[in-house]
């Protein structure tokens, strides 16, 4: 199966933050979920933090450093993976780059952020109307106090997840992504970490071997695609956020993302050849990809829905794709 290229987890730490004074305020078990949820965007945009965390999505574990501060007025972040080949993503305001020894590619700041994680780091935010908040009990991570934010779907379409938020300053310690029996799919946990500390600028200098790309201009993607799409059937309360052609793996796709605040998944068209075998079902963690031929006037197409979203809801969003060739 091919296109699961989002930068899974790592999204969570890429904050958008802003040089302001704030007195970080502990957390109190009379104050209500969502208070708790709008001082973790604050807490997400406002202070410096250096520490370990680990990744588990399904049976894959990964550990990175994470190093996220204000410099020169920019919310700067470095991630640097400890597991496998060295690999790094580097944020400087709106740029971000993914390093490898081998070669970098730069991203723009929203495309590299899962929008379920997105939570935390919104000012003012408010949970879409299709989950609902509920608190959970007291615990710790990484050796410190914090508190259990549960977000719960209110149907079947999309996952649940779980916050586990620093009681001193409110920061997001722990996520995890639930199905609706509450196993866990995908976690995020800082295992050390040192919140509201100096951080200097040269401590988001590249490791030894990889160099930061300056990001350059992409140059406009002119091929259209010689037919038009659209879904008769989207889950309830997703809406579209992006439509535009894409080059992956070489083959040029048109495209359409589907949000509904928290979750979120992408559609991809293309024309194939008919002896290209390309149906299939892959899941890892909470991350699902699914691939349907789409017979039409004499010629094939290949529909590929990937997201967090169940396997049951891909299928559905798959089926729903009608397709009129241009004249």
């Amino acid at each position: 199966m091919r296109r699961i290229i989002t930068v899974k987890g790592l999204a969570l730490l890429l904050v958008l933050s802003v040089d302001l004074a704030w007195a970080v305020t502990p957390l109190s078990s009379d104050h209500s979920a969502q208070q708790w949820l709008t001082q973790m965007a604050q807490a997400g945009r406002e202070l410096n933090y250096r520490g370990r965390s680990i990744l588990l999505n399904g049976d894959k574990l990964n550990t990175v450093e994470v190093i996220h501060g204000i410099v020169n007025g920019e919310p700067w972040e470095r991630i640097i993976h400890l597991t496998g080949s060295p690999s790094e993503i580097l944020r400087r305001g709106q740029q971000v780059s993914c390093l490898h020894p081998e070669s970098s590619k730069d991203f723009k700041a929203s495309s590299t952020s899962t929008p379920h994680l997105d939570i935390a780091k919104r000012g003012g935010l408010q949970i879409p109307s299709h989950y609902m908040l509920r608190k959970g009990g007291p615990g710790r991570v990484a050796g410190r106090d914090a508190y259990r934010v549960d977000v719960l779907p209110k149907d079947k379409a999309r996952y649940g997840y779980q916050f586990w938020l620093d009681k001193e300053s409110g920061l997001l310690l722990k996520s995890v992504t639930v199905d609706r029996k509450g196993r866990g799919l995908e976690v995020f946990e800082f295992v050390s970490i040192d919140i509201g500390v100096d951080i200097e600028g040269d401590e988001f200098n590249p490791g030894d071997g990889l160099k930061w790309i300056a990001k350059k201009n992409d140059s406009p993607l002119t091929q259209s695609p010689n037919y038009d799409w659209k879904l008769a059937w989207i889950p309830a309360g997703f809406n579209i956020s992006d439509n535009e052609m894409r080059v992956i793996d070489g083959v040029t796709a048109s495209t359409k993302v589907f949000t509904d605040g928290l979750a979120a998944f992408s559609v991809f068209l293309e024309k194939i050849d008919s002896r290209f075998q390309s149906e299939g079902t892959q899941t890892h963690g909470a991350t699902t990809a699914l691939s349907r031929r789409l017979p039409y006037e004499g010629g094939e197409y290949l529909v590929t829905v990937v997201g967090e979203i169940p396997i049951e809801t891909a299928m559905q969003v798959a089926m729903a794709v009608q397709l009129k060739p241009l004249p």
